[in-house]
């Protein structure tokens, strides 16, 4: 792509891309490099990361969590236990959740 000259000394050049996710795919990492003269400036690359966001049930994630439906009468209240085995999807690991209480107001 060819830069133009927006203002004296300034060039601008703007390009797309669509990023769509693959698999388990979460990152791409575009790489901008400037070249003057048909000469590459070696110490002008600049690199981007570009997370790739899905629904929770895609992309490597899954949403797990039981009891799967736990019916509730409104205007009751309710204590209960769940195992939460979510995968989110493109995010890094995370720490262990210890278990405790939990409390869902709806």
């Amino acid at each position: 792509m060819v830069a133009t000259e927006t203002v004296a000394g300034t060039f601008t050049a703007v390009a797309g891309q669509t990023y769509v996710s693959l698999d388990d795919r979460c990152n791409y990492h575009p790489l901008a490099t400037l070249i003057v003269n048909g000469v590459v400036c070696t110490s002008s690359e600049q690199e981007q990361i570009v997370t790739i966001w899905d629904t929770d049930n895609e992309n490597g994630g899954r949403v797990e969590a039981e009891p799967n439906v736990y019916p509730i009468c409104l205007g009751n209240g309710v204590t209960m236990r769940f195992d939460d085995g979510t995968l989110f999807n493109c995010v890094p690991p995370q720490e262990e959740i210890i278990a405790g209480d939990v409390t869902f107001l709806h």
